[in-house]
């Protein structure tokens, strides 16, 4: 309950419960006013009091509400941190080595398998897809053969659409021929994006996008 609605709902009905008691018992006096009058008089203080309580508990009861509002969020939202628990310890990304290639990594930190696992590729206009497989628990980071052949397939088929495929073979025999159709090949693997599709050991469905974010499967 904030300042605002207990001056409002509280304090100003009291004040002018008090006020006009005041104001009725000297113009009671003044005017000598028989007993029914008086009678009325405390009618009224208390006819103002009770709606003063009346607010009160209305606003007493509308904090109540909200309050109950948050603590339903915060069960929610701990309830998912609870669910992704167990998908959010697995994770795919495409990582840069050392070398300067590319190559589709993944790490399971979690005691279970995640299975069905599905890596969906996207460059530019080309788009290819894993086979769905399942993948144990690790130790540090691995190469995920599978996603990692899917992924140079794309690359490869935008290239030939752009470039054709008798420069795309020359330029990835020799740099030499070609550096500015090179240079576009690297650009599409900063192009490439991966959504992946998986079940953890809980039997709930997740999809991880390139950005890394986890969300619940669609039904």
């Amino acid at each position: 309950m904030n300042v605002k609605k207990l001056l409002f709902g509280v304090v100003l009905p009291g004040v002018l419960s008090l006020g006009g008691a005041v104001y009725l018992v000297v113009y009671g006096q003044q005017r000598d006013l028989p007993p029914d009058w008086w009678a009325a008089w405390g009618q009224w203080v208390g006819g103002v009091g009770s709606i003063g309580a009346f607010i009160a508990a209305g606003l007493a009861v509308r904090a109540a509400w909200r309050t109950n509002q948050q603590q339903a969020e915060q069960l929610r939202h701990l309830q998912r941190d609870q669910e992704q628990a167990l998908a959010a310890q697995f994770g795919v990304w495409i990582g840069k080595q050392r070398n300067g290639t590319f190559r589709v990594m993944y790490h399971n930190a979690a005691a279970l398998p995640v299975y069905s696992v599905l890596a969906v590729f996207k460059c530019e206009e080309s788009a290819g897809e894993t086979k769905p497989r399942d993948l144990g628990p690790t130790t540090e980071p691995e190469i995920f053969n599978d996603a990692d052949e899917t992924m140079e397939a794309v690359i490869k088929d935008q290239a030939e659409r752009e470039l054709g495929s008798r420069m795309y073979n020359e330029t990835m025999h020799s740099r030499m021929l070609s550096d500015e159709a090179f240079d576009r090949i690297d650009e599409l693997r900063e192009l490439v994006r991966m959504t992946v599709f998986f079940r953890d050991g809980n039997s709930e469905e997740w999809v991880r996008d390139h950005q890394g974010v986890l969300t619940p499967k669609a039904p």
